[in-house]
């Protein structure tokens, strides 16, 4: 289970929409692994709202591809659940991600969430 932020996409290969990248260079990627506990903190909370929003199919052991124009949609909700009431591991998770939407956004690029 990961957050990775494309970093670039040029010359990148996809897997559908999903663009692949050399996880190991910084100049193409940056990724926040996390486990199992995590995601089942999350996923609930998570994958509904952001199926409804952004057109996404996420359940558990998923993964799905926010380019530059659904990071916009996933950076308002991430910021309403911010605002909220959550677990100190969940703010965590979800501070990283709206981070890596920020910074696609301003890259023009985009983030691969694995549940």
């Amino acid at each position: 289970m990961y957050f990775e932020l494309i970093k670039d996409l040029a010359g990148c290969e996809y897997y559908g929409d999903i663009p692949e990248v050399d996880a190991d260079d910084p100049t193409k990627a940056e990724t926040y692994v996390f486990g199992w506990e995590d995601m089942l903190l999350i996923v609930d909370d998570f994958s509904g709202p952001i199926n409804a929003l952004c057109g996404t199919l996420f359940d558990l052991g998923d993964v799905d591809w926010f380019d530059a124009e659904k990071c916009v949609t996933l950076r308002g909700w991430l910021r309403g659940r911010l605002g909220g009431d959550l677990a100190p591991r969940a703010r965590e998770l979800y501070t990283v991600l709206l981070d890596y939407a920020n910074r696609a956004i301003d890259l023009g690029t985009g983030v691969v969430v694995d549940l």
